[in-house]
């Protein structure tokens, strides 16, 4: 079976054996991005291309500048555009951006992968935090728009109750203009109660 699976990855391994360094961490995080983790590993020295983030965050786009070389390992800056997962929030993207770490095997370059892919944690987690205030921050903004609307009916509702209740309290004052004067007056006084009885 390793056999079948290094004997598929040939292609791969003899193309990386010509690229530069920029040119093998773009070919790696491409791979990555189309979800070819067979590939990207094929391009790793150590195999390994697992990150410990919980998140599924995908990667939209991969930017990659020359990196610097020195005996043998090279650091390519690197910038992923990631995007969070569908439903959260529709073209919300966040940039991580840190180094690819590769090494000279044999020739050619390889990403260390786990230099990388602790990198890369580390990075999307800064990135997934400040997508996630933006996220809260639109959250809350759309919160107070509807707050505000709500506000405003309540003011127009309250202004019609109060033109409402001016307009019964007219009513009212109109209804005792009218009628006849006798209930308005005064009652008279009873006669006192006759000695020995009760009221």
């Amino acid at each position: 079976m390793k056999k079948t699976i290094w004997l598929l990855m040939l292609p791969w391994i003899l193309w990386a054996a010509e690229l530069t360094p920029k040119e093998a961490a773009l070919a790696f995080w491409k791979a990555m991005a189309a979800g070819k983790t067979d590939a990207a590993k094929a391009l790793t020295v150590w195999g390994e291309v697992k990150s410990a983030l919980p998140l599924k965050l995908r990667i939209a786009a991969v930017e990659a500048k020359e990196g610097n070389v020195t005996a043998g390992r090279a650091s390519v800056p690197t910038e992923l555009t990631l995007a969070l997962p569908a439903g959260v929030e529709n073209n919300m993207t966040c940039r991580a951006r840190f180094d690819t770490a590769l090494l000279n095997v044999a020739g050619r370059w390889v990403v260390d992968g786990r230099k990388t892919m602790g990198r890369y944690d580390k990075a999307a987690t800064a990135a997934f935090a400040r997508c996630g205030a933006r996220l809260f921050d639109s959250l809350l903004e759309e919160g107070m728009h509807y707050f505000e609307r709500f506000n405003k009916m309540i003011e127009e509702e309250n202004g019609s109750l109060q033109k409402a209740m001016r307009e019964w309290q007219k009513e009212l004052e109109e209804m005792m203009r009218t009628l006849p004067e006798s209930p308005r007056e005064k009652p008279g006084q009873l006669p006192p109660p006759e000695k020995g009885e009760t009221i």
